[in-house]
């Protein structure tokens, strides 16, 4: 990342303490007015090619994400006069979808998957409980859905149709996001500046 020096020293750097800098960065200028914008290039950043490297990178951004999210939120009402009740709402579900739809995600999942293997998903007769049912069926299927679809969007974009036979591997690649989460909620709390 290249940044002019000037506009550093104006929002105060960033926090020194957050594993995820960048995200906290990011928000700390957006707060300042700054925006953000998409570049049309191409990442030629290499991610980590074993669970070894990439479960401790995941579970270190899922834990600065958590620090971000905490350390902007102390005064949610300067947050959103800052930003604009619009971007402040989105850049918080953004944090919190991140973060938190992982952590609760695969225990849904695994919560409605086990209500249609016992045959017991739609046989009550009470209202409230088909109604829920239905709220976490929809819950499982969004939150699925909110991986498969940029993955395809991605694919679709660069014309890379063969790499489409790789999807069948993102319920695990959805289950060690999981696992990183829960693992940056312990680490957030024991050991919250480690740098995995």
């Amino acid at each position: 990342n290249h940044f002019r020096v000037k506009y550093l020293r104006d929002v105060g750097g960033w926090d020194a303490w957050n594993v995820t800098e960048d995200a906290d960065l990011g928000l700390r200028l957006a707060r300042f007015g700054f925006h953000c914008r998409m570049l049309h290039s191409t990442t030629w950043e290499e991610a980590p090619r074993d669970l070894a490297n990439w479960l401790p990178q995941r579970r270190r951004w899922m834990k600065g994400w958590m620090q971000t999210c905490l350390t902007h939120t102390r005064r949610p009402f300067h947050l959103w006069h800052e930003l604009g009740f619009l971007r402040a709402t989105h850049i918080l579900a953004l944090l919190i979808a991140n973060t938190f739809g992982p952590l609760v995600g695969i225990w849904v999942t695994v919560y409605v998957l086990g209500l249609m293997l016992e045959g017991d998903f739609l046989s009550s007769h009470e209202w409230p409980t088909i109604i829920a049912n239905l709220c976490w069926t929809g819950l499982a299927i969004s939150g699925f859905l909110s991986l498969l679809l940029p993955t395809i969007l991605g694919v679709a974009r660069r014309r890379l149709w063969t790499r489409l036979v790789w999807m069948v591997l993102r319920p695990l690649h959805w289950a060690f996001m999981s696992l990183a989460s829960i693992q940056a909620v312990y680490e957030l709390l024991h050991r919250p500046f480690y740098w995995a």
